[in-house]
């Protein structure tokens, strides 16, 4: 394969695109485990989920910074891995969003049977499962069949080996096909947990005021994941028709690989925009780190001496040893 400018390009734009990402999901991560709303098991959901695309990041880093923009022969000669990896972890965040969804749904619709369903050790099966099964039925497609998904330098993608002979387009057919049933479940249910919450106002009747917040919180950021995850959908089937008259293989870098990067962008912002508890994590955590930074100063230390009756009312030095606690 030549290496040409727009090679670099196109390694260079998916690059900086897949290390904001990469950013935002630590940030979604971190926020998983300290924010005490997210402990539960729509936090193990949300933590599993980026922690597979975070997998998903790491690996096109490598590839398209160090393979394509850095041009490491080697990276680009073994690009089968890099795909392979890609299309294993794409299976296992489909499948749990899936039951991110499921988990809003019942949330909503049988609040009675949340327990039941989605309590923390349930959530930690329903994990090891969303791993098991769409991992190991890829696991079979490319270590028993040889299947292979190789880069193409015609739109700087991942797209499968047709060549193989124990494999053909089987692979292809199954990423295909699981796609589509999947994001089919996920329409169902998002679709199930947006009635609800409009139509049935006394839906969470018996819950707490405190409680309906959290919950209505969460199921918004899942509907509007939803709602990119399915426009994403849209793009991939329509874009290149949509798009005006550029080179074929810049009109399919955007139709696709430009695209389902830019979901590692917009899943983990969405999260952190649309939900009250991550909002509510950051820009609080920056004031008390805004308020301790002054306490901490010399004149700060030096006013609360002089004064000590005006410094306990502030409340000043008792609020970072609350918060930290």
């Amino acid at each position: 394969m030549e290496r040409t400018t727009d090679d670099v390009i196109a390694g260079a734009v998916i690059s900086v695109m897949v290390f904001i990402g990469f950013l935002l999901i630590i940030t979604v991560l971190i926020g998983c485990y300290r924010i005490p709303a997210m402990r539960g098991s729509f936090g193990i959901l949300t933590a599993n989920q980026n922690f597979s695309q975070l997998i998903a990041c790491i690996a096109t880093i490598i590839f398209y910074s160090f393979g394509l923009t850095l041009d490491y022969r080697f990276l680009v000669e073994n690009s089968g891995y890099f795909g392979n990896c890609s299309a294993l972890i794409l299976t296992v965040i489909t499948t749990n969003f899936l039951l991110i969804s499921l988990n809003r749904t019942c949330a909503i619709c049988f609040p009675i049977y949340y327990k039941l369903f989605f309590g923390q050790k349930m959530v930690l099966i329903l994990v090891f499962i969303c791993w098991l099964i769409p991992g190991g039925i890829s696991c079979y497609y490319i270590f028993e069949l040889h299947c292979k998904l190789t880069f193409s330098q015609f739109g700087w993608l991942f797209t499968s080996d047709l060549t193989i002979v124990t494999c053909g387009a089987q692979f292809k057919n199954f990423l295909l096909k699981s796609q589509t049933w999947l994001s089919a479940l996920i329409g169902v249910a998002d679709l199930a947990t947006l009635y609800l919450l409009g139509c049935k106002t006394n839906v969470m009747g018996s819950m707490s005021a405190d409680k309906k917040r959290t919950e209505k919180n969460f199921a918004i950021q899942v509907l509007i994941q939803g709602i990119v995850f399915n426009l994403h959908a849209l793009w991939l089937s329509n874009a290149f028709n949509w798009l005006p008259g550029a080179p074929s293989s810049w009109k399919l870098f955007f139709t696709i690989t430009f695209s389902s990067n830019l979901l590692m962008i917009f899943d983990p912002a969405v999260v952190i925009v649309f939900n009250r508890e991550f909002r509510h994590w950051i820009f609080h955590s920056r004031s008390t780190v805004f308020v301790a930074t002054i306490s901490a100063s010399p004149g700060a230390q030096r006013s609360s001496r002089s004064n000590p009756k005006s410094t306990n009312s502030s409340g000043m030095f008792r609020m970072p040893s609350t918060t930290a606690a």
